[in-house]
């Protein structure tokens, strides 16, 4: 299995408007890596709606996850243990 910590290309322009709405300039290096981190931290909401009905959307249609991901994890696991 693969996880892309990319995926969601659109947040980066999110979070330099939400700095400029508070009279920072990210692109100026208005902030280090740290405090960029600690606030993109602090202003990630715990839900975000987009993520939790395209989960349930997924989920609705009952052919997600794909049975061959399901057999692959099984048998890694029964591989491992």
């Amino acid at each position: 299995m693969r996880i892309d910590p990319n995926n969601e290309p659109a947040a980066a322009p999110r979070i330099r408007a939400r700095l400029r709405g508070r009279g920072l300039e990210p692109d100026k290096g208005a902030l280090n890596g740290s405090e960029a981190l600690a606030w993109a931290w602090q202003e990630t909401p715990e839900v975000r709606p987009e993520k939790v009905s395209r989960a349930k959307a997924l989920l609705k249609h009952g052919s997600y996850p794909p049975a061959e991901v399901v057999a692959h994890i099984a048998f890694l696991m029964a591989e491992r243990w």
